[in-house]
């Protein structure tokens, strides 16, 4: 699917979001116009659900969406009105045993420039529905086809995609009262708009076929064994005699193809120089030169990690996921995306994988299907930052879905593919009740710390594994990937290789310059636990709904400037201020909460010091910290 870029354009460029915030000025504080104008309709809005909405026997879930919802609160409460009128149709039509499987998603849209953080922190407790937010314009799609069952645009549809072009007006903002070309213009815009916007919202509610054309396509295929027969039989002038599959490893330096362990930066950067002999000139051609020393000389340092986790990946899509044949949309979803980029990347060589997968498909398997992305973080992550930079040219839907991954984010039975990328070693909480004096840490802590953090992590896979196990259609695949450790080290041990370790000794430091309260750094946990392969793969055998395919331990580098990761040196003065700016990346926030803002500034500005001069009394250099990685795939008729 391709996003028309001049609706792309309309929906970023010309947005006019409300106030956000809940000032004296924001559209929070000031919005019972709208409210009492919906309080008019409402009972009409019932009636029409009620006489009107064909809600599938079959359906287990009803899908809402709300258009141009702003920031609240009238946004929720006509969505909690609209959902109970569909429910109380739903029962209508559903045998009473079907009643309780039904449930509702309701997507909350607006322009990327909306406050869809302060949307989020204002989402009501006791709300009976799924929630998702959609940044865009909604004269463009923004949904799957066919796959929303009720709209409601309150007050919004007066806006236009934005002004006329060439309008001379002088003196005058509006149409009223500028003369005839000027009310032809904005009567022209107004039908324009309409038309996108009706257009788009037959496909989403209907079935329209739309195709796709990119410019750079790679003249290459790779038939299977079947096809080149088939070929072959149909010439009639050769007979067959071998017909194999032959699988010679990686054929390249640090491939492990003479008995040696894989070399993940050796073979990166033998795939680098090899891709660059095979689509040197094909890229030229296409792009110039200008661009091709930097594309292959990034092109080994691309994570070595992703070379491996998604190979891995590819083959499970094609090997596992079962994708019906006539699947109008595939649903994926990110969990712990924060705000970009990885996440749009890892997302699209999914879908990459999938296209691929379909492509190969015996027969005619109909429209290709839709692919829609939900982007899953805490309430707290920066949502705006994260719609605004969205690629331009997405070949998916995107939604928003704040929430803790320990519990149920989706409808049952909705999702496809669910990833997430090293986010799984955040517990829920820090557990409770640890007296782990001067340490902000399991490391080093002894027994019942240990005890302490181990109990909360296989809580918090119960929770996760059994949301994710009813979220799952079955047959549906998981792929995670999270910090552990091996098996040899202790979960206590000091550890060197992760970037908040280096936090507690300057926090101790801090409490001596009387700049910290003692009682406020041993109250002060960092609620990170690494698992070995073993641990949480037990806990997957525990809840019994998945079957694992890939378990892989993934030394993937340091991942920083100076880690020496594309075949230099290790800088450590680099590498230190590389993780000390990561460090700040992630545990600010945390820091500034707990201990408040005065100490942040020259905490962080130390720590890159504090890194180099520990690494450099070390004998030798810590190993990067590892990370796991599992595919799982939901097994069928089990939970």
């Amino acid at each position: 699917m391709r996003i028309d870029p001049q609706l792309d354009k309309m929906g970023k460029g010309e947005a006019l979001p409300m106030i956000g915030g809940e000032g004296q000025y924001s559209y929070y504080n000031n919005s019972t116009y709208q409210k009492n104008r919906f309080l008019g309709v409402k009972d009409m809005v019932h009636q029409a659900i009620l006489d009107k909405l064909d809600v599938p026997v079959r359906a287990s879930t009803i899908r809402i969406a709300d258009l141009g919802c702003s920031v609240g609160p009238n946004t929720f409460y006509i969505m909690q009105t609209i959902a109970g009128v569909v429910s109380l149709k739903s029962r209508e039509l559903l045998p009473s045993s079907e009643e309780d499987e039904l449930e509702i998603q309701i997507f909350f849209n607006d322009q990327v420039g909306n406050d869809f953080n302060m949307l989020f922190s204002s989402m009501p407790s006791g709300r009976s529905y799924w929630v998702a937010a959609v940044p865009g314009s909604f004269y463009s799609r923004l949904f799957p086809r066919a796959s929303i069952h009720c709209f409601n645009c309150s007050l919004s549809l007066h806006w236009l995609s934005k002004a006329p072009d060439g309008v001379a007006n002088k003196g005058r903002v509006h149409c009223n009262g500028g003369g005839p070309d000027v009310l032809n213009a904005y009567i022209a815009r107004f039908k324009s708009d309409a038309t996108s916007f009706l257009s788009a919202r037959a496909e989403e509610l209907g079935k329209v076929k739309e195709e796709e054309l990119d410019s750079f396509q790679v003249p290459i295929f790779a038939p299977s064994i079947e096809e080149f027969k088939e070929v072959v039989e149909k010439n009639g002038c050769f007979t067959i005699h071998v017909a194999e599959h032959v699988n010679q490893g990686w054929g390249l330096k640090g491939g492990g193809d003479e008995g040696t362990e894989v070399d993940l930066k050796q073979l990166a950067q033998s795939v680098g120089v090899a891709s660059r002999a095979v689509y040197g000139e094909i890229v030229s051609d296409h792009f110039g030169r200008d661009i091709l020393e930097e594309l292959f000389q990034r092109f080994p340092g691309k994570e070595s990690r992703i070379l491996t986790a998604k190979d891995m990946v590819n083959q499970v899509i094609h090997d596992k996921l079962d994708i019906p044949i006539h699947m109008g949309t595939i649903r994926m979803a990110d969990l712990g995306c924060s705000v970009g980029p990885n996440t749009f990347y890892s997302i699209q060589a999914v879908i990459d994988a999938v296209l691929m997968k379909l492509n190969r498909l015996p027969g005619d398997h109909g429209e290709t299907p839709e692919f829609q992305v939900f982007f899953n973080d805490q309430i707290g992550n920066d949502f705006n930052l994260l719609f605004s930079s969205i690629p331009s040219d997405p070949r998916y839907l995107v939604a928003g879905v704040p929430g803790s991954f320990y519990s149920r984010l989706f409808p049952r039975a909705s999702i496809h593919y669910l990833n997430s990328s090293l986010s799984l070693q955040w517990l829920s909480k820090a557990p409770d009740g640890v007296a782990n004096k001067g340490r902000v840490h399991i490391y080093g802590g002894g027994q019942d710390v240990l005890n302490a953090y181990s109990s909360q992590f296989r809580r918090d896979m119960e929770q996760f594994l059994g949301a994710r196990a009813q979220e799952l259609v079955p047959g549906g695949l998981m792929a995670l990937q999270f910090l552990c450790r091996p098996q040899w080290v202790a979960p206590d041990a000091a550890r060197h290789d992760l970037w908040f370790a280096f936090l507690e000794p300057l926090l101790q430091e801090f409490v001596c310059e009387g700049k910290v309260k003692e009682e406020e750094l041993d109250s002060f946990q960092v609620p990170i636990y690494a698992p070995t392969l073993a641990e949480f793969k037990e806990a997957v055998e525990l809840n019994g709904c998945f079957t694992i395919h890939v378990v892989q331990l993934v030394n993937k580098g340091w991942g920083l400037k100076g880690g020496g990761d594309e075949g230099s040196d290790i800088d450590l003065q680099l590498l230190a201020s590389g993780m000390g700016e990561a460090a700040r990346a992630v545990f600010e926030i945390m820091v500034k909460n707990h201990f408040g803002e005065q100490i942040v500034e020259e905490l962080f500005q130390r720590l890159p010091s504090k890194i180099y001069h520990h690494f450099t009394s070390l004998p030798h250099m810590p190993s990067p910290p590892p990370t796991a990685f599992f595919v799982l795939q939901r097994k069928p008729h089990s939970g």
